[in-house]
């Protein structure tokens, strides 16, 4: 069943921590009962390590990684390391540093679609769940926001610039989705997928834990976070013990100089890459 294949998928103790890894291999498996599996194979120095993960639903895309350099690779394997052991993600780096063409590389590589919520100073924790919408009528109601539609439909959540938020809004909103697959909605509940499929086993059918407003979390389901550097004191101070245990982190340093030409050449002419590097070196010195 499904929690039998959660079970033989990693841990994060299968994997080492060289910085020098590479993803070297994404291919797609069979799916098992609603879970589209793919095959990792993670290159560190002279071990290879090949592993079941999860994986969207749409065609995986191993030419991303070409568009990746330098930091954003060692970026990307921390973030497909923490993916193989189950875990949802946070990247930490300076604006301006790529993260947000680091995360979509990582879900074009597993053929994931990306719901983004942008966070801002006075979102809620309502706001981080539900949005408003109108109606053909042009009613207007609570419904699903993007991270709720991710975690039933098994795609990728990204919480854009979660230092924006209020200190301690988000482990109390969504801490228990983190952690453990669940929340408490106000007219309903979603539960962990192996908890739903013990409901059916005892007798409840798909029809009746829908019209009680039970939903399962997809297993494929992932959330990624996104924010600059914390600071000590001051408003930046955003980065608490209780987020510290809801993800796994990784950083991405800045493109250095050479890294950011080669990766201009790739995409423009000799003369637009001087003037585009000369104009980021202008902006950078304001």
């Amino acid at each position: 069943d499904l929690s039998s294949i959660l079970k033989d998928l990693p841990d994060e103790k299968d994997f080492p921590s060289n910085g020098q890894c590479v993803v070297s291999e994404v291919s797609a498996i069979e799916q098992e009962q609603r879970l589209n599996l793919c095959r990792v194979k993670l290159s560190c120095a002279d071990l290879n390590n090949t592993v079941s993960a999860p994986c969207g639903r749409l065609p995986l895309d191993e030419g991303v990684l070409s568009t990746l350099h330098g930091p954003q690779l060692e970026a990307l394997v921390r973030l497909m390391q923490g993916h193989c052991a189950m875990q949802d993600l946070t990247l930490v780096a300076e604006r301006g540093a790529g993260k947000t063409h680091v995360v979509r590389s990582f879900a074009r590589l597993l053929g994931y679609r990306i719901r983004t919520v942008f966070c801002f100073k006075e979102m809620t924790a309502r706001e981080l769940l539900i949005r408003r919408t109108t109606d053909m009528y042009g009613s207007t109601k609570w419904s699903w926001g993007p991270l709720l539609q991710a975690a039933v439909s098994g795609d990728i959540a990204v919480l854009d610039g979660i230092h924006r938020l209020q200190n301690g809004l988000l482990a109390a909103a969504v801490g228990r989705l983190m952690s453990d697959r669940s929340l408490d909605l106000p007219d309903g509940r979603l539960v962990p997928p192996d908890h739903y499929h013990t409901l059916l086993r005892l007798g409840c059918s798909e029809s009746e834990l829908s019209a009680a407003n039970i939903w399962p979390v997809h297993p494929a389901f992932r959330i990624i976070c996104t924010a600059e550097p914390p600071e000590r004191l001051g408003s930046m101070d955003w980065l608490s013990d209780e987020l510290l245990a809801l993800s796994m982190f990784a950083t991405l340093p800045s493109l250095s100089a050479d890294h950011h030409r080669a990766m201009m050449t790739k995409a423009f002419s000799g003369e637009t890459t001087e003037g585009l590097l000369h104009l980021g070196a202008s902006l950078k010195e304001e």
